[in-house]
């Protein structure tokens, strides 16, 4: 009975640590989604109230909603803006990069998945025919 007691609070114990540690990431994550949203409907108001303007609900969960991605993509160009500039100015040369022809890339990913399954990823003739592959080793 002592054994079991003491692991069942040693799991205790190890739940209620993980589990703040979860929950704040959540949190976490749930603001740095949500925060775009809800300055964009916090400056609409205002806007609205300053302009006595009658803007419909449907204008505003559209406005919202689509200030996620915006700020998201917004952030990502903005990083690789920095990253870039902060290369050129130490004289560094930036890994090339793959564009895919599909929504996020996941033509390159379906065809990395298949090179990966069926032989060596090198092997990937995408990558003979764009240059990216320095050296066919066999």
């Amino acid at each position: 009975m002592g054994r079991l007691q003491s692991q069942t609070n040693a799991l205790f114990r190890t739940t209620i640590m993980v589990f703040p540690q979860a929950f704040a990431l959540v949190v976490q994550q749930l603001i740095f989604l949500l925060y775009p949203a809800v300055l964009t409907l916090a400056l609409c108001s205002i806007l609205d109230s300053l302009a006595n303007a009658d803007v419909p609900t449907w204008a505003y969960a559209l406005i919202a909603i689509a200030s996620t991605p915006v700020s998201l993509a917004g952030r990502i160009w903005f990083r690789d803006w920095l990253v870039a500039r902060k290369a050129a100015r130490v004289g560094a040369i930036l890994a090339p990069r793959w564009d895919g022809k599909a929504i996020g890339n996941t033509d390159l990913l379906k065809l990395l998945m298949g090179a990966f399954e069926t032989g060596y990823i090198s092997k990937v003739k995408y990558l003979q025919a764009t240059g990216h592959l320095l050296k066919d080793h066999g």
